[in-house]
């Protein structure tokens, strides 16, 4: 059985950085089947989803209150391990 979780990155944000308007953000993922989902989240919420690679999830950050926000993406692969980018902090 597959136990190796998937490894995820977020390739378009970085630290401190300020977002605004409909952002793309994009993901950089291995694993040693697949990935199948990748999700995005912000402050611990999915706030958006790709389904297949080139995964890059659009996020809709003029919605979003004024503030600090917590990144992160999630990877599944077809066995159901999940891994973790490392967080990403930025600004609204």
């Amino acid at each position: 059985a597959d136990t190796t979780a998937p490894t995820i990155s977020i390739t378009s944000l970085s630290n401190g950085v300020t977002v605004s308007g409909n952002l793309a953000v994009t993901f950089q993922t291995s694993d040693n089947v697949g990935v199948i989902r990748v999700e995005l989240l912000a402050n611990g919420n999915v706030v958006g989803v790709a389904t297949s690679a080139p995964f890059t999830v659009r996020w809709l950050t003029n919605r979003l209150a004024r503030g600090t926000y917590i990144v992160q993406g999630r990877a599944r692969d077809a066995a159901g391990n999940v891994g973790l980018s490392p967080l990403v902090t930025v600004y609204r």
